[in-house]
């Protein structure tokens, strides 16, 4: 209580600790968005390739396209002997082109 200089310090010193304590939940949470962004893209992948999967293993059993078309939800449409997957999530678009008949 007798040392009034003191108490400066320690108040810069406790303001500065929160700052950057805060920072640091701030930094945590605003990676954190960024990384689920990320892997929603990554879904939306995995899920064009397991169609094309699908498509493979149906042509392999001896399915026709018409019957591969009206199975799969994804396939937009067949042009030029291709298979067109459409698949979309929040902000991620896939269109992907699998050949068939190989």
């Amino acid at each position: 209580m007798k040392n009034k200089r003191a108490d400066i310090p320690v108040t810069i010193l406790v303001i500065g600790i929160f700052a950057v304590c805060t920072l640091a939940i701030f930094s945590f949470y605003y990676s954190a968005s960024i990384v689920s962004n990320k892997m929603n893209s990554v879904v939306v992948v995995e899920t064009a390739l397991v169609v094309e999967e699908q498509i493979r293993f149906y042509e392999s059993v001896g399915k026709s396209s018409d019957w591969i078309r009206d199975e799969i939800s994804e396939i937009e449409d067949i042009v030029n002997g291709k298979y067109i997957v459409e698949i979309e999530d929040s902000n991620v678009k896939v269109v992907y082109e699998i050949p068939f008949g190989k």
